[in-house]
């Protein structure tokens, strides 16, 4: 919704999965959730790593034009069908709205 707001602008807005990063998130919490956390700890990525995916988004001159993307794993993805519906865009576009105006 955003990429369509600033259309014409020059301005782009993308939307990234910054990917399974290897943050702190779960390792308080209940058992269960510390388990689960042992068992992807392999799999996740550094936080450096995915945030030089974030900077290379924003910096890349290749991108300087592309808008309205979502990206995953360095590269545009389809990503679901319920986030490429406008009309639930344009709904999340207000309700957030809403929501800010609410908290001042």
């Amino acid at each position: 919704e955003l990429a369509r707001r600033l259309e014409g602008t020059g301005v782009t807005s993308n939307a990234v999965h910054p990917g399974g990063v290897a943050t702190r998130f779960g390792v308080e919490g209940p058992a269960w959730m510390r388990f689960g956390v042992k068992l992807v700890k392999p799999f996740e990525m550094s936080a450096e790593k995915s945030a030089r995916q974030l900077v290379w988004l924003a910096t890349a001159p290749e991108l300087a034009t592309t808008t309205g993307q979502y990206f995953s794993g360095g590269k545009v993805s389809q990503g679901s069908a319920r986030s490429r519906d406008m009309a639930v865009a344009a709904r999340l576009w207000k309700v957030s709205e809403a929501l800010t105006a609410a908290s001042g």
